[in-house]
C-alpha cells in the first residue's frame, strides 16, 4: 500500500494538470496593463467659519464636484482561477497600481473680498484584493463579475487662497473602499490572454481638520476605472 501512494499522488497531479490544460481559464496567471481613471469627490463642511459668511454654489455646507482629471497608470495583476462547473470558473487575485492619481480642485467655499478654500486629493500605492465569478462563452471567451477590497494612501491638500498670499495644509492617511466590476477575457493559444474590465470603486470618508477657526472638511472619493491587461496563464 505504501508503494502505491506515490503512484496515486502522481496520478492525481497528472489529472489536475491535464484538467488545467484542457480549460484555458483555469490555473495561475500574471498580467500587465494600464488603468484609466479619475478621482471624483465632493467636500462638505462640518463647521462653518465663525467670523465670515461662506458661499458655495448656494449651499454653504457642500462644495461642487471637483474638475475631473483622468490619468493612465500601469497595473500588475496576479490571480488564480479554478473550475466550478463545465461553463463556470471562480478566482481570487491581487492587483497593484503604480504611480499616483490627483483630483482636480474642489471649491469648498468662497469668502467675498477675502479668498476661496479648495481641497485636492491624491491617491497612491493603490492595492486591491478581489474575487471573481465568470461564465465561459464558446472556447475562448470569459465574462466575469468582480468584487474587490481596495486600499490606498490618501493625501488631502487644503489651500486657502487670499490676496496676496495663501495658506496650504497637507494631511496623509490610509483610505479603504470596495469595488464592483465587470470584465471580458479573450484567450489565445499558449496561455496568452487579453482582458478588458470596468470597475466602480467607492472609498470611505476622508476627514481634514485645519484649526479652531477654520472649518473641518469631509470628503468621500470614488472613481470609475477602465483596465486593459495582457497576461499569461500557466
Amino acid at each position: 500500500m505504501r508503494k502505491s501512494s506515490p503512484l496515486l499522488l502522481a496520478g492525481s497531479l497528472l489529472a489536475c494538470s491535464s484538467w488545467a490544460q484542457a480549460d484555458p481559464f483555469v490555473g495561475p496567471s500574471i498580467s500587465l496593463g494600464a488603468s484609466l481613471a479619475g478621482i471624483q469627490h465632493q467636500v462638505s463642511n462640518e463647521e462653518i467659519y465663525k467670523l465670515f459668511i461662506t458661499i458655495s454654489n448656494g449651499n454653504p455646507n457642500m462644495s461642487s464636484g471637483n474638475d475631473f482629471r483622468a490619468s493612465l497608470l500601469p497595473v500588475i495583476d496576479m490571480n488564480w482561477q479554478w473550475q466550478m462547473a463545465p461553463k463556470w470558473v471562480a478566482g481570487i487575485g491581487v492587483e497593484y497600481e503604480a504611480g499616483k492619481r490627483t483630483s482636480g480642485e474642489s471649491i469648498v467655499s468662497y469668502i467675498p473680498l477675502t479668498g476661496s478654500q479648495t481641497l485636492t486629493l491624491t491617491l497612491k500605492n493603490h492595492t486591491a484584493v478581489y474575487g471573481t465569478i465568470g461564465r465561459k462563452w464558446g472556447e475562448n471567451w470569459l465574462v466575469s463579475g468582480k468584487l474587490a477590497y481596495h486600499e490606498a494612501n490618501a493625501e488631502s491638500a487644503y489651500r486657502f487662497r487670499t490676496t496676496p498670499t495663501w495658506m496650504d495644509n497637507i494631511q496623509s492617511k490610509k483610505v479603504k473602499g470596495y469595488g464592483i466590476g465587470l470584465g471580458l477575457t479573450r484567450n489565445w493559444k499558449d496561455g496568452l490572454e487579453l482582458q478588458f474590465e470596468g470597475e466602480y470603486v467607492q472609498f470611505a470618508n476622508i476627514n481634514h481638520s485645519i484649526t479652531n477657526t477654520i472649518s473641518d472638511f469631509s470628503t468621500k472619493p470614488s472613481m470609475t476605472r477602465f483596465n486593459a491587461k495582457v497576461g499569461y496563464r500557466f
